[in-house]
């Protein structure tokens, strides 16, 4: 059953191929912040997610004469989002090493107790650590994973997004999420005996 949201974006794309601009803006408004977010943490530069977004967005009305309303919007948008990111990286001489700058995390921490600073400035640097493997994985990996855990998508929904059997998609997450926890272990944030605390959420297998 669609709901409400769905029937809105069919909707629009029928009018938008019917040459109405206006539903191709009500679909940017409705669209704009989750694509954009999706983007920056791919890249993790508000610039260059802006600029993806944009080119998304283009392509969205470039090929909105393509769309088959037997399609869900939402999983043809994703798609368009996913070759997108993964175009532009793979397009790129080289990865551009970014990381989130704990500096200005430092300033908010101010005034406070000690041992709240400490806590906050080791999480900071959890995050960071992270975000660092997550830059070393392949794009595949790296966009399944960013799928599965920030979008919640099912292993069998990113399988249609990205045109991929169900079986290669938890081979993707399972292999991301392993390079990611081997990193953190070899960095010293975790520790490889049992009876340690589980790993970060970003670490853990779950069902498709």
């Amino acid at each position: 059953m669609k709901s409400v949201s769905d029937e809105l974006d069919l909707q629009d794309m029928q009018l938008l191929q019917q040459g109405d601009t206006s539903a191709y803006q009500r679909l940017v408004e409705r669209h704009s912040q989750w694509v954009l977010n999706l983007l920056f943490r791919y890249t993790q530069d508000s610039f260059e997610a802006e600029d993806l977004a944009q080119d998304v967005f283009f392509k969205l009305y470039q090929a909105s004469q393509q769309y088959q309303p037997q399609a869900k919007f939402k999983t043809w948008l994703y798609r368009i989002v996913v070759n997108t990111a993964l175009n532009r990286l793979r397009s790129a001489k080289k990865l551009e090493r970014k990381t989130l700058s704990l500096e200005r995390k430092k300033i908010s921490l101010a005034n406070r107790p000690r041992e709240n600073v400490l806590a906050k400035m080791e999480f900071y640097e959890l995050q960071e650590k992270v975000l660092e493997l997550l830059e070393r994985l392949s794009p595949q990996q790296r966009l399944v994973l960013l799928l599965k855990r920030y979008e919640n998508l099912s292993c069998a929904e990113i399988a249609e997004i990205t045109q991929m059997s169900t079986t290669a998609i938890k081979s993707l997450l399972h292999r991301a999420r392993k390079r990611i926890r081997d990193g953190l272990v070899k960095e010293g944030f975790l520790y490889e005996e049992k009876e340690q605390p589980p790993p970060p959420k970003f670490c853990q297998d779950e069902g498709g």
